[in-house]
Formats: structure tokens, C-alpha cells, sequence
């Protein structure tokens, strides 16, 4: 929010929620559409997800790779904000 603030010429908490709301959006929009692609573009070749695997004991849930699959989806997600700032100040220097 501070390089928002700084950069807003009239900065109000609804003017940054409205860029905050739009920044995003439009990134998981990018991402969502490059994922699609991605995967119809090689959909017949495509393997199976890494995490899926047998059951252990059957008829147990796998709580090891239920958290693995978790972990996997928070890093992914967290990703893109943690590396945007940087990213963004690199290319504007």
C-alpha cells in the first residue's frame, strides 16, 4: 500500500482499494489465461498431477500430501505479490 499511497496524486483509502482491486484482477486474469493455454495446448500430453498418488492405507485420507498439495497452492499464489514490487522498481530504474 505505501507505493500506492506515495504515487496516488490524491491518495484515499477507496482510490487505492479501487487500484489494489483492479492490480489484482487483471494479474489473475494474465495468469489464469496462460495457464489455459498452456495446458490445452499440450492437453493430450499433459501428465498427471505430481501429488496424486496411491493411498497408503485405503479408505484413509493422505494427510501428508493433502498439506503438500496446500503448501504448493500458497507458494504459487504468493508468489507473484512477493516478486512484483522488485520486479516493477527494477524496471522503472
Amino acid at each position: 500500500m505505501l507505493p500506492i499511497y506515495s504515487e496516488l496524486l490524491n491518495p484515499s483509502l477507496p482510490r487505492m482499494s479501487k487500484v489494489i482491486h483492479r492490480a489484482i484482477t487483471i494479474d489473475c486474469t494474465f495468469y489464469l489465461m496462460i495457464a489455459c493455454v498452456g495446458y490445452f495446448s499440450e492437453f493430450g500430453l499433459t501428465d498427471p498431477i505430481v501429488l496424486k498418488r496411491e493411498e497408503l492405507t485405503p479408505g484413509t485420507k493422505d494427510y501428508a500430501i493433502l498439506i503438500a498439495v496446500m503448501a504448493n497452492v500458497l507458494s504459487v499464489t504468493v508468489a507473484f505479490p512477493v516478486n512484483y514490487n522488485p520486479f516493477r522498481n527494477a524496471f522503472f530504474a
